[in-house]
C-alpha cells in the first residue's frame, strides 16, 4: 500500500461558557496539512491546455495521486458498514484518493478516511461545468 505517513489526527474539545455554565461543546478530530499545487512545463498535455502535468504536494512531499471516483448510494441510504468497506477497498488497491462526484450523505466516512490517511476531494456537482471552463 501506498503511504505518505500516519495521518496524525489531533483531538480538540470546545466549550462554550455562559454565566459560568457550559451551554454548548463539541469534540472533534482534525489534521493539520499543508497541499500546495502547480503545473509542470510539459507543453505536449493537450488535455491540460499544453500547461502541463497538474502536480500536488501534501507537506512539502510530492504526492502522486491514485485514486478513484465515488458516488453515494443514489437513494442515500447511510449504511457505515459500507462505508467502512469502501475505504477498505481503496486501501487494498493501493489508492490514497477518493473523489466524491455527488453531496456526501453523512460525515462518518470522512472521519473513517481521516482515520487511515485518505485524502478526499469533492467534485463539482453540476456535469455540465465544464462546459463553461473559461468563466
Amino acid at each position: 500500500m501506498v503511504t505518505s505517513g500516519p495521518p496524525n489526527l489531533y483531538r480538540l474539545t470546545l466549550q462554550f461558557n455562559i454565566a459560568n455554565e457550559i451551554s454548548d461543546s463539541a469534540h472533534i478530530n482534525f489534521g493539520i496539512r499543508k497541499i500546495t499545487s502547480h503545473r509542470g512545463s510539459d507543453a505536449s498535455s493537450p488535455q491540460l491546455g499544453g500547461g502541463g502535468n497538474f502536480n500536488l504536494q501534501v507537506n512539502g512531499r510530492d504526492f502522486l495521486v491514485r485514486g478513484a471516483d465515488h458516488s453515494s448510494d443514489l437513494l442515500y441510504r447511510y449504511d457505515e458498514g459500507r462505508e467502512a468497506a469502501l475505504i477498505g477497498y481503496v486501501k487494498e488497491l493501493g489508492l490514497h484518493l477518493l473523489r466524491w462526484e455527488s453531496t456526501i450523505s453523512n460525515e462518518h466516512i470522512l472521519d473513517l478516511a481521516d482515520e487511515d490517511g485518505v485524502p478526499v476531494m469533492l467534485g463539482w456537482m453540476y456535469c455540465n461545468q465544464w462546459e463553461k471552463w473559461k468563466q
